[in-house]
C-alpha cells in the first residue's frame, strides 16, 4: 500500500500519515514494516534512526462462532482399558471461519472422557489433525484416534474440534457429539 505524504517536507521537519491496515484474518504475531520511498528515485536509507518496524499481534476483533457437526460412520459402543483405536468420522466446518490445519493455531479433532455422571475424566483427548484447511460450510472424512480410558466402567465420550491455544469448540455454547461407551478390563 502506498501513502502520499502532501506537499514538500523540508529537512528535518515532521510530516503526519495516516494509513488504514488491513490486519491479517489468523491470530497470530506479525512484523509491520513501514519504507519511506521517493517516488522515481529509490527507498530512503535503513540507517536513518527511524524505526519502521512494529510488531504487532493479531487478536479476533469480533467473536468467532465455533459451530461444528461431527458424525461417526460406523458407531460402536463398547473399547479396551487403555485401547486405542481409529474411528472413521465426517466433520463439517459450520463456523463463520476457515479451520486451518498448518498454522500457529491450528483447529484438530479430540475428545473428552465424561463418566455416567457426566463429570470430566480426561479433558485432553488425543488429537487428529485435519488433513487440509477445511473451508466453512465444508467438510472433510477422516479417522479419529481415540484412546479408551484407563479404568472400566460406563462412559461417554465427548468428541469435539479445539483450536490450539485459542479456544475448545465444546466450551463455546455449541453443540458436540456425545456417544455412550462401556470400557471392559482387557
Amino acid at each position: 500500500m502506498r501513502l502520499d505524504v502532501s506537499g514538500i517536507t523540508k529537512k528535518y521537519e515532521i510530516a503526519n500519515v495516516i494509513s488504514s491496515i488491513s490486519f491479517p484474518k489468523e491470530i497470530g504475531t506479525y512484523k509491520l514494516t513501514f519504507d519511506l520511498i521517493a517516488e522515481g528515485v529509490g527507498e530512503f536509507p535503513k540507517n536513518n534512526n527511524i524505526n519502521s518496524s512494529y510488531t504487532i499481534t493479531v487478536i479476533v476483533g469480533e467473536k468467532r462462532h465455533f459451530y461444528q457437526e461431527i458424525q461417526v460412520l460406523k458407531p460402536f459402543k463398547s473399547g479396551k482399558v487403555r485401547e486405542i483405536v481409529k474411528i472413521p468420522v465426517i466433520v463439517k466446518n459450520i463456523s463463520d471461519f476457515t479451520w486451518q490445519n498448518a498454522s500457529a493455531h491450528p483447529v484438530n479433532l479430540a475428545y473428552h472422557w465424561l463418566d455416567a455422571n457426566g463429570k470430566v475424566i480426561v479433558f485432553k483427548g488425543e488429537r487428529t489433525p485435519l488433513a487440509k484447511s477445511v473451508a466453512v460450510q465444508s467438510f472433510q472424512k477422516f479417522n479419529a484416534t481415540i484412546k479408551f480410558p484407563d479404568q472400566p466402567g460406563k462412559y461417554y465420550l465427548a468428541l469435539t474440534m479445539v483450536q490450539e491455544g485459542v479456544a475448545w469448540f465444546s466450551d463455546q455454547n455449541t453443540t458436540f457429539l456425545k456417544i455412550p461407551i462401556e470400557v471392559v478390563a482387557q
